[in-house]
């Protein structure tokens, strides 16, 4: 205690309350998602992967037929890793309702910076590995893992860019 300063009295038990209120919504009291604010993909993204991924599918599934295209083919994997839906512009895994995992064709071949701008990520990223046929990124941005397909003729670009949220053993129920 410094002197000559009183400390300040606690709150009354019903002027907590009243704080409380002001600073949690009300839904967290209850348990109930708050209002999905409508989504707008941003200028310059070609597929909002850092979006898209990790949502629930039924969530999305429009969104992700306005971003890669048409649905072509449903096809069933194991049951660890559930299915993939194979779209015009890339291809979505989801298991027990989530999409884990996003590849997506660019349109032209890209550097790897413009490659994560162009799929809604930031240009940031260290600690890239370099294979004779990929580049690859772990743990960044809330995503597990990243493996962008080089190009045949010119190796500092990419054709494809994979983001896996998370591995399919890690969704939840």
């Amino acid at each position: 205690m410094l002197l000559g300063v009183e400390p300040e009295p606690a709150p009354k038990a019903s002027e907590r309350s009243k704080v409380w209120q002001r600073v949690v919504p009300e839904s967290a009291h209850r348990n109930e998602p708050e209002e999905a604010q409508a989504y707008a993909k941003p200028d310059g993204v070609y597929v909002d992967i850092q979006w898209l991924g990790g949502r629930r599918y039924n969530d999305v599934a429009a969104e992700l037929e306005l971003q890669l295209g048409p649905l072509h083919e449903r096809k069933v994997l194991d049951a660890r890793s559930g299915e993939e839906l194979v779209f015009e512009r890339g291809d979505v895994r989801v298991v027990r309702g989530v999409v884990y995992m996003l590849r997506v064709q660019l349109p032209e071949p890209l550097t790897r910076t413009e490659a994560l701008l162009v799929t809604g990520f930031t240009i940031y990223a260290d600690h890239w590995r370099e294979t004779h046929r990929e580049y690859r990124l772990s743990n960044s941005f809330d995503f597990e893992r990243f493996r962008l397909m080089r190009h045949s003729e010119d190796k500092d670009r990419v054709v494809s860019i994979e983001a896996w949220k998370l591995s399919p053993d890690r969704v939840r129920r």
